[in-house]
């Protein structure tokens, strides 16, 4: 009994504050993707246009963020219009960040909707942005994690980058 007792808390050392990813649904029901704890709601003013609704899940190896944003002339605009507001918001993140994109990779929600990853390196704190954003019917979504490279990399980061589910 013991030996279990000893092994069952030796295992607590093992598993990583990021590993316990719990759904939550965000942003008044739109939103529904794993996080760790119980996120912080928050808004920020961008100079640039309304402001962005965010989620911040906080662990020892780094931060988790979901965010959301109206951008209504988005609707109805075709495939090229689309990837040019996506580079954009990718040029907008590396001058925002000071960072050097290392990889930008285009991608699809539910293969419907257009996106980005970008893996960006933070000289200033010597981290990683890794970020997924979409257009989805006039709203763009992002789902990003800042940390070590590992942490960035890892199966807690991948598994919470591929949750997202978004609704009306």
């Amino acid at each position: 009994m013991v030996n279990l007792l000893v092994m069952a808390f030796a295992a607590c050392f093992f598993v990583g504050a990021g590993d316990a990813l719990k759904e939550h649904t965000l942003d008044n029901g739109r939103i529904r993707v794993l996080l760790p704890g119980v996120p912080v709601e928050n808004y920020q003013k961008a100079s640039f246009g309304p402001a962005m609704k965010n989620y911040t899940s906080k662990t020892a190896e780094g931060m988790f963020v979901v965010g959301s944003m109206d951008v209504p002339d988005a609707v109805g605009q075709t495939e090229e219009q689309i990837k040019t507001r996506l580079d954009a918001g990718k040029d907008q993140c590396l001058v925002s960040t000071k960072g050097k994109l290392l990889k930008e990779t285009p991608i699809k929600l539910a293969d419907k909707y257009y996106g980005r990853e970008l893996i960006v390196e933070l000289p200033a704190t010597k981290e990683v942005l890794r970020s997924r954003y979409y257009l989805v019917d006039g709203r763009l979504y992002l789902l990003m994690v800042i940390g070590k490279t590992e942490f960035v990399n890892s199966e807690t980061c991948e598994k919470f980058l591929d949750s997202l589910k978004v609704g009306k």
